[in-house]
C-alpha cells in the first residue's frame, strides 16, 4: 500500500533526479506496507502546507526505525454466515455447511460436508461426532476418531452425511462434532422421509384396478367484452393428483394402517404411479442395483426420483433411480431382498394426503380407504405435439372422440339485459356468437398412446392454448358429386348463408371419404339455390388437391363436419384407469374460442 500526496490539480513528482538517479522520494517514504499489528509506521512532523502545497521533500519526514521483533498478526477473514458458524475463518475449526435443510428425500441421499482446521500454526483434534436423532443418519469418510488435523488442513471432499429411508418420517435434529480444546461444531439437519403406504405383513398397499389420476393446471383468463380472451398459464407443468381406493384386510393390518395414517397423515408419502409399473424379466439377487425389466419406454420413471420393486402381498424395496435404459433400471444402492421373474417395479412420487380421508368398514375383517394424493413435485417438461396432426399452425385432434352413451354438448353466451321490472325487457349480447361447449374424450389402449396424450396435455397447458376439434357428426349433407378441380360444394339448406357466413364458428369443414381420405377446407363464400332447398359453398382450395385426381361421387362421401377452434374448459384433466390399467379414459370439457 502506498500513500500518495496529490492536490489533484498539479503533477506528481518524479522519483528520479536530473541525472536519472532514483532519489529518496516521498512516495517511498510514505510506503505503508509495513503497517502491522506491532504498529510499525512512518511518521513525520506536521508542517503547514504538507498536503495541498508543492510536493514534500525527504527532509520533511522523520523516520522511526521499528524494533526488529517478529510478531504474527491475526488477520480476520470474513465468510458467509450460512457457511460457517463464526464470523472469522482463520484461527477456528469448521464443519460446513452448518445447515442441511433438504425438504423431503425419496431415496438414499448423500450430502458432502467438509471438516477443516483453520488454525494456521496449531493442530486441532476432532474427538467424536454425535447423531442426535435415530437410525438412518450416518457420517462417512472421517478418519478414525479421535484424529488430529494438522494446522490449516482438513478432510478434503470425502466426508458425507448419508441418509436412508429407514428412520423417523420427520427429522429436525443436529449433528455435533466435538473438538478436544476448541469446543463443539453443530450442524443443523432438517428433512422429511417419504412414508410408504405399506404394512409389515402385506407389503405395499396396491389400489383397486379402477383408479384415477388428475393433471391440474392453473390459467388466468382475461376476457374482453366481445368474448375474445387472453389466457396466461401460471404453471409451467401441471400438478399430479391421484385418487386411490384400497381394500385393507383385517387381522392387525387394518389397525397398522390406521395407526400409520393417524400419526403421519400430514407428512410426505411415497405413492406409486401404478399405471406405469413394469415387470422384472430376470431374477434379482439381494444387493443388486441393476434391474432388468420388460421396457421403460412410455413409462414415467425419472432419474433422481424413486421406484419400488415388490412382490404383491409380500415384501418390497424402495430405492432411488440412478440411470434408465430401454430395458434396465439402475438403483442408487442395492436391494435388500431377492426377487423372481415377474416381480414389479413401480415409479414413486413424493405426495401429500388431502386433509379428509373417507372409507368404509365391512362386517368382518375388511376395510376400505379412499385417499386423494397430491404430488409435491411434477416439474418435468414432457410437452410434445409430435404425435398429432396440425392445421393452420395449431394441433388438430382428428382422432375419434370416444363416446359412452351420450356426450355433453351445449352453448354459452353473455347477455346484457335492460329491465326496470315494469316495462319491456331489452336483451343484447356483446359477443359475435354463442360459444359451443362439448367434450373431448381419448380412449388409449397402449402405454405409448397414453404417453402421447400426456405429452399433448403438457403442451396445451390446460385452458391456455387453443386447438382444432371436429364436431364428430354429420353436419352437412352433400347433394351433388364434386367435379375434379372444383372449389364448390352443394349441400342441403341449413341456413348457412343467412346465419353462419363469415362467422368463425362455421368457417372450417372436414370431409371424410369412405376410403379414409380426408379434406379440410375453409369456407370463403355461400349462396342459396332458388327455393331454399339447397345452398352452395365456396372453399379455399380445389377438392381433389392431389389426393385422388378424380371426381368425388356423393356415395363416396362418408361425412362432412365442422371443425371448431376450441380450448379445454377446465384446468383439471382426469385419467381414469380401467381393467387393471390396460385401458385409460381421458376426458375434458372444451369450449369454442373467438380468435
Amino acid at each position: 500500500m502506498v500513500g500518495i500526496a496529490d492536490d489533484a490539480v498539479g503533477t506528481l513528482p518524479s522519483p528520479f533526479d536530473a541525472d536519472g538517479v532514483k532519489t529518496a522520494h516521498w512516495r517511498q517514504l510514505v510506503n505503508l506496507e509495513n503497517v502491522r499489528e506491532i504498529k510499525e509506521f512512518w511518521d513525520w512532523d506536521v508542517a503547514p502546507g504538507a498536503l495541498g502545497l508543492p510536493p514534500l521533500v525527504a527532509s520533511d519526514f522523520v523516520v522511526v526505525t521499528p524494533t526488529p521483533t517478529i510478531l504474527y498478526a491475526l488477520h480476520e477473514g470474513f465468510v458467509r454466515d450460512e457457511s460457517s458458524g463464526t464470523d472469522t475463518f482463520f484461527e477456528d475449526v469448521h464443519v460446513v455447511p452448518k445447515l442441511l435443510d433438504l425438504g423431503f428425500i425419496s431415496q438414499e441421499t448423500a450430502i458432502q460436508i467438509e471438516v477443516f482446521n483453520a488454525y494456521r500454526r496449531t493442530p486441532q483434534t476432532l474427538d467424536a461426532w454425535t447423531n442426535n436423532d435415530g437410525p438412518g443418519i450416518d457420517v462417512t469418510g472421517l478418519p478414525t476418531l479421535p484424529h488430529e488435523y494438522e494446522r490449516f488442513n482438513g478432510s478434503g471432499y470425502d466426508v458425507f452425511v448419508e441418509l436412508t429411508l429407514n428412520g423417523d418420517p420427520l427429522v429436525n435434529t443436529t449433528l455435533d462434532f466435538d473438538w478436544d480444546t476448541v469446543g463443539t461444531d453443530v450442524v443443523k439437519l432438517i428433512f422429511s422421509r417419504l412414508v410408504p403406504l405399506a404394512t409389515t405383513r402385506s407389503g405395499l398397499l396396491i389400489p383397486e384396478a379402477h383408479h384415477s389420476e388428475k393433471l391440474a393446471f392453473l390459467t388466468d383468463i382475461l376476457e374482453k367484452s366481445t368474448g375474445k380472451e387472453q389466457r396466461i398459464a401460471l404453471r409451467k407443468n401441471p400438478r399430479q393428483n391421484f385418487g386411490h381406493t384400497y381394500k385393507v384386510p383385517g387381522e392387525f393390518s387394518g389397525s397398522e394402517v390406521d395407526i400409520l395414517i393417524a400419526d403421519s397423515q400430514h407428512l410426505s408419502w411415497a405413492v406409486g404411479v401404478w399405471a406405469e409399473e413394469v415387470r422384472v424379466t430376470s431374477q434379482v439377487s439381494a444387493g443388486a442395483t441393476v434391474i432388468d425389466v420388460v421396457e421403460t419406454a412410455y413409462e414415467d420413471f425419472r432419474v433422481g426420483s424413486a421406484a419400488a420393486i415388490y412382490v404383491e402381498d409380500e415384501y418390497y424395496d424402495m430405492r432411488g433411480i440412478e440411470a434408465i435404459t430401454a430395458t434396465t433400471i439402475t438403483f442408487t444402492t442395492g436391494v435388500d431382498n431377492a426377487y423372481p421373474v415377474g416381480a414389479y417395479v413401480v415409479p414413486i412420487r413424493a405426495s401429500r394426503i388431502t386433509q379428509a380421508i373417507s372409507g368404509a368398514r365391512y362386517s368382518r375383517n375388511l376395510s376400505e380407504l379412499s385417499i386423494s394424493f397430491e404430488t409435491k413435485d411434477n416439474d418435468i417438461d414432457i410437452a410434445s405435439t409430435a404425435a398429432f396432426n396440425t392445421y393452420n399452425g395449431k394441433v388438430l385432434l382428428d382422432d375419434y372422440n370416444f363416446l359412452r352413451g351420450t356426450s355433453p354438448s351445449g352453448f354459452a353466451r353473455r347477455f346484457v339485459v335492460i329491465d326496470n321490472e315494469v316495462g319491456v325487457l331489452q336483451t343484447e349480447s356483446p359477443w359475435l356468437m354463442s360459444k359451443l361447449t362439448m367434450q373431448k374424450v381419448f380412449m388409449t389402449k397402449t402405454n405409448r398412446a397414453r404417453w402421447e396424450v400426456r405429452q399433448l396435455l403438457h403442451a396445451l397447458r390446460g385452458m391456455q392454448i387453443s386447438f382444432y376439434l371436429p364436431s364428430f357428426r354429420d353436419d352437412l349433407e352433400v347433394t351433388q358429386s364434386i367435379a375434379k378441380g372444383s372449389d364448390r360444394l352443394r349441400i342441403i339448406y341449413v341456413g348457412y348463408t343467412n346465419h353462419a357466413l363469415g362467422n368463425p364458428r362455421w368457417d372450417v369443414i372436414r370431409m371424410t371419404l369412405a376410403d379414409g381420405t380426408q379434406y379440410i377446407r375453409q369456407i370463403t363464400g355461400s349462396f342459396k339455390i332458388t327455393g331454399d332447398a339447397e345452398e352452395e359453398l365456396t372453399v379455399d382450395a380445389e377438392w381433389e388437391d392431389a389426393y385422388t385426381g378424380v371426381d368425388i361421387d356423393v356415395d363416396d362421401i362418408e361425412r362432412v363436419e365442422f371443425v371448431n377452434l376450441v380450448r379445454f374448459d377446465s384446468d383439471e384433466i382426469t385419467f381414469t384407469y380401467e381393467r387393471g390399467s390396460r385401458a385409460t379414459r381421458i376426458a375434458a370439457p372444451v369450449k369454442l374460442v373467438l380468435e
